[in-house]
């Protein structure tokens, strides 16, 4: 805590978190699941934004879907990309 308010750290170049691929993802994911629920950090770096797009895309009419825009602006590198991205998303 500094100040009373707490103090994130958010470790985002080339984690496994920014590494999943459509292609990874198990075929139950989009038989079974019934609810998902995502992140706009999740959104934030490498193939993951695709992965899960393209999960929720593939899902909607069969799930629930929420995401949780939780924005952290100084993760954000290029404001209007990642704005469109959240559009798209369901969270802008």
């Amino acid at each position: 805590m500094v100040g009373g308010e707490p103090e994130y750290n958010f470790y985002t170049t080339e984690t496994a978190d920014t590494l999943v691929t459509v292609d990874e993802l198990p075929p139950e994911l989009f038989s079974d699941t019934r609810v998902l629920h995502y992140g706009s950090i999740s959104l934030l770096r490498g193939t993951t934004p695709a992965a899960v797009l393209a999960t929720a895309e593939r899902l909607q009419g069969r799930a629930l879907l929420s995401c949780d825009p939780s924005l952290r602006p100084g993760l954000v590198e290029d404001e209007p990309a990642y704005r469109a991205l959240l559009e798209r998303a369901g969270a802008g």
